[in-house]
């Protein structure tokens, strides 16, 4: 056994990431809980004297990636393998010797990998820990730590790292329980803005295990370096705490509170710069605090940061395009990650054609949609002029869109049991993009069809659109499968940022997906997301309205009528309301918003063109209608008096009040 005064960072191998780091903070002077090591080759000696190497790489090797059932099978045949052996007498005696010395009633037992924590990968959340341990079931949680080197989610993760031809072993780390009245992580450097003189402090009542998981939402502190200053908070109501006991009741006034005092986040700041300046890194660090005493229990390397060449790629692109709003509502980034050919490989593959880009903005849980405009026009026009030359191929993508409709209704009732499966996803995202595909090239081919075959084409497609409006409902039903899935570790803003591959991986900063759900922008080309945040959003959004001046705004008509009235801004119509006469604004109508359309007296979209859903149920409606404002949603605002005249396609401001 080793005990953490001698393991340094060099002994990464012996004591695993975490290990070596807890023995490393030790040496520099920092406060960390007492505790000892189970090295690695113990866990080696442990499966090779018991002959189970040669059965682990047969396993393996069976492992395909792509397919989730082969991961979860392999991990429950080397866990039972595992498990099933007794724990060596000769080990258990230098264990118990150990735990003895730190005269503690309960430790954490931690697993700690030989390949984990480093500047490349973070193995945060894929293997095991047990707070609380006592001596009655010390030698049962080590077992658990050596088997969770070969959970589902860690086969899933050393595969993704590509780490699967790396000799990976575990060691334990056994800890004394700091009995947390509050606890939480921090990062040396901004993680969002990657300012390297901020330092952000999240603290809770409580263990730190509830703010980990998301099951809590801790207070947030942002501290300058220099000069060293607390520069923002957010404090939170935290009703509840996890507890030696279990989970316990905060009173209402303390639940309200501050949790650190601003001299307490200034002591823990000072301590969180020491180590950032120790190792000479960007630090992602947990600590706790009890009995008038910081202690750290971890820092590894911040692994998340963005790559600021490719953000700063990303935003000159965003900033010199010129886009056109296509749709906007409360979708996650979860929900489109399903669909993340429809505008890429998926067209290319039926029609020949595709939109190389498309700037995705999100801004308090609604997400906008918006395309380029000159290589949109050169994708609709591409499209146009195939229906031109072969008008049967109307007919043909009418009902090819139908029967993708049909095939992805059948596919969305999925069981949450069958979603557990990357052969039923995969199936899943095939037919999502066929049919997200044909709805893309369709609309897209309607706004530059000419003007021969436009009544057909329009109507045709049309029917077809109607026909696939169930999908929706659909859609959400599965988006609710999927969340109830992921809510044991994420909360409802965080799965609403995140990725299908992050999901599915757990690699994740749950801080980064907090503020994707407040406010970003992403730039989604066939090769994924790439996020933007805060400064370089709002960079964006002032890029559009630099050149719009005096009071009125220019869109497409879709049903004409000159109409005076107060404005009504609307992003999400689950359970919006209008009052009769108003006029409604929004980034883009959608089955849901009919309801309160038939109340409006007129309607302004930002995106849209002559066969959106706006400007056909308003010409149904035969309300008047001016779509693809591009900007509306940001320069009209509640209560604001406006004339349309949507026989021109003017809004003119008349009473900002």
């Amino acid at each position: 056994m080793k005990f953490f005064k001698d393991i340094s960072s060099k002994d990464t191998k012996l004591a695993g990431g975490k290990g070596a780091s807890l023995g490393e903070l030790t040496q520099a002077g920092i406060q960390v809980p007492p505790g000892f090591v189970i090295p690695s080759d113990v866990f080696n000696k442990f499966i090779e004297s018991n002959h189970l190497v040669p059965e682990i790489d047969a396993i393996l090797a069976k492992v395909d990636i792509q397919s989730i059932h082969t991961v979860n099978a392999a991990s429950e045949k080397i866990q039972e393998l595992i498990l099933a052996v007794e724990f060596p007498e000769s080990l258990q005696a230098e264990v118990q010797t150990a735990f003895d010395k730190l005269d503690a009633e309960f430790v954490a037992v931690r697993s700690s990998a030989t390949a984990e924590d480093s500047a490349s990968a973070a193995w945060a959340g894929q293997l095991e820990t047990y707070l609380n341990t006592t001596q009655a079931n010390l030698f049962d949680n080590i077992k658990k730590c050596w088997a969770s080197l070969f959970t589902p989610r860690a086969i899933f993760y050393r595969f993704e790292k590509q780490l699967h031809s790396t000799d990976i072993a575990v060691a334990v780390v056994v800890q004394k329980m700091i009995q947390s009245e509050m606890s939480g992580i921090a990062f040396s450097v901004h993680p969002i803005t990657q300012d390297t003189n901020q330092i952000i402090i999240e603290a809770g009542y409580g263990l730190g295990e509830a703010i980990v998981s998301g099951q809590i939402t801790p207070d947030s502190y942002v501290v300058e370096k220099a000069p060293h200053a607390i520069i923002d908070k957010q404090i939170a109501d935290q009703s509840k705490g996890l507890f030696k006991n279990g989970w316990q009741t905060i009173k209402e006034n303390k639940a309200q509170q501050q949790k650190l005092s601003n001299e307490q986040i200034l002591e823990l700041s000072t301590v969180i710069q020491n180590i950032e300046k120790h190792y000479g890194f960007a630090c992602d660090i947990e600590w706790a605090f009890a009995n008038n005493q910081f202690y750290i229990t971890q820092s590894r390397p911040i692994t998340t940061l963005n790559n600021t060449n490719q953000q700063n790629k990303s935003l000159q692109k965003a900033l010199n395009t010129e886009w056109q709003k296509d749709w906007e509502g409360p979708f996650s980034i979860l929900q489109l990650s399903f669909s993340k050919d429809v505008y890429f490989d998926k067209p290319q593959e039926i029609f020949g054609t595709q939109i190389p880009t498309i700037l995705l903005t999100i801004e308090n849980g609604i997400t906008a949609a918006y395309l380029p405009v000159k290589e949109y026009e050169e994708f609709g026009t591409y499209l146009a002029d195939k229906l031109f030359k072969d008008p049967s191929l109307i007919a043909q993508w009418a009902d090819n869109f139908k029967l993708a409709a049909d095939n992805l209704t059948l596919k969305f009732k999925i069981s949450a049991e069958e979603l557990q499966q990357e052969s039923a996803i995969e199936e899943l995202l095939k037919a999502y993009t066929v049919y997200g595909a044909y709805q893309v090239a369709c609309k897209a081919a309607v706004n530059f069809l000419h003007k021969d075959i436009f009544e057909e084409a329009s109507k045709r497609f049309e029917e077809a659109r109607k026909y696939s409006e169930t999908i929706y409902k659909d859609a959400e039903k599965l988006n609710n499968t999927l969340i109830s899935i992921a809510q044991t570790q994420y909360s409802d803003a965080q799965l609403y940022g995140i990725t299908l591959t992050e999901l599915l991986s757990n690699d994740v900063d749950k801080t980064i997906l907090e503020n994707r759900h407040k406010k970003s922008a992403v730039v989604w080309t066939k090769d994924g997301f790439d996020f933007l945040y805060d400064a370089d959003v709002d960079s964006i959004k002032k890029s559009w309205i630099a050149d719009l001046s005096g009071d009125s705004l220019k869109g497409t008509p879709a049903f004409e009528g000159v109409i005076t009235g107060k404005c009504k801004i609307i992003h999400d119509f689950n359970d919006a309301q209008i009052n009769q006469g108003e006029i409604l604004v929004t980034g883009m109508t959608d089955p849901n918003a009919v309801p309160l359309m038939k109340k409006a007296a007129a309607i302004i979209t930002d995106a849209g063109g002559m066969l959106c859903h706006a400007a056909i149920v308003s010409r149904e409606l035969e309300i008047p209608c001016i779509v693809g404002t591009k900007v509306a949603t940001q320069i009209l605002t509640d209560g604001m008096q406006v004339e349309v005249d949507a026989n021109i396609g003017l809004i003119t401001i008349l009473d900002k009040y």
